[in-house]
Order: structure tokens, then sequence, then C-alpha cells
């Protein structure tokens, strides 16, 4: 790192210069507060509901600051961002539901992120459409445990793919 202009950000890094808290969890979005390199940002809403995606967000927002784009830009576009496709994002529903496609990669870290998510979203009930999990070798058992130990709070989980059913039971 000699010579080189190294700045920090998220929680826990030394001196960090961007920050952001999640205020409310709506299920349209977030609204969230930044901090970045002592520009506020507050009350953002977001169409983001992932925080890992909020937090490179506030990399970004760093970065973009840095290259001097302006905040006025910066609140014009921070409403408009989505995520990638299957990647924790929201839909309407029919008879007033909402629908977080989080259907890219099924992990368990991706697992238990989006159940932790999906149980913070203000409704009524809660269901899980979970499928297998593959490629994770002699840890399947570790992996499907890490999962499992999030339903608590679901209304309904619905099980996709032999192995999710062989894993978890069929009841």
């Amino acid at each position: 790192t000699a010579g080189l202009d190294v700045t920090w950000y998220g929680y826990g890094a030394p001196g960090s210069v961007a920050t952001y808290t999640i205020t409310e969890w709506r299920n349209d979005g977030t609204t969230v507060d930044f901090i970045i390199d002592g520009q506020e940002y507050r009350g953002v809403k977001l169409q983001l509901i992932a925080e890992a995606i909020i937090r490179q967000l506030a990399g970004a927002l760093l970065i973009a600051q840095k290259l001097g784009v302006s905040r006025e830009a910066l609140l014009r576009v921070m409403p408009t961002l989505r995520p990638a496709s299957g990647r924790m994002g929201l839909f309407a529903g029919v008879k007033d539901t909402t629908i977080i496609d989080d259907t890219a990669n099924f992990s368990p870290v991706a697992g238990v992120a989006g159940l932790q998510t999906l149980k913070r979203l203000p409704s009524t009930r809660h269901i899980a459409i979970l499928g297998n999990m593959h490629e994770l070798g002699e840890f399947i058992e570790q992996g499907y445990g890490e999962v499992a130990a999030e339903f608590t709070g679901l209304d309904i989980l619905v099980l996709v793919g032999q192995l999710s059913i062989d894993i978890f039971g069929t009841h």
C-alpha cells in the first residue's frame, strides 16, 4: 500500500468513511441513511432490500463522490437502482403480496440472508420457497442446517427439488 491512497469503508473497517444505517424496512424497499466521506444522505428510499447490496452501494457512493459526482446526481439515481435479476429483487404479487426473487444462487449464506430479510419486511405472512443447494459436497448437512435455523418466524415453507426434500423432510 506504500504510495497508494487507501480508503476504507464498511462496518468494522479502521477509519471507515462510508457507512449506512437501514432505518426502515418496507415491502417495496428500504429507507437508508448514508454518511459518505462526511456527506450525509438521510432518508434515501431505495428499491433494494439486500443488506449486502446496500453495503456495496455505500462503497460505490464513496467512489462516485471521489470522482466528483454531485450530491444531487447521487440523490436522483439512488431511488432508481434495482438489483440484478435473481438477486433479492422485489416484485408486486397478487392480492397485495410482495415477492422477493433471490433465485440466482441458493447457497447457505444467500439462503440465510434471504430468509432474514424476508422476516424483516412488514408483512402479515412470510412465505419462503426454497430449492436445492447443489455443489456443497461434504458440507451439505451443515449448509442446509444453517438455512434451517432461519425457519422460525416463517408462516409457510415450500421445498422444491428432491435434495431439499431429502434433507428437510416432507412435513
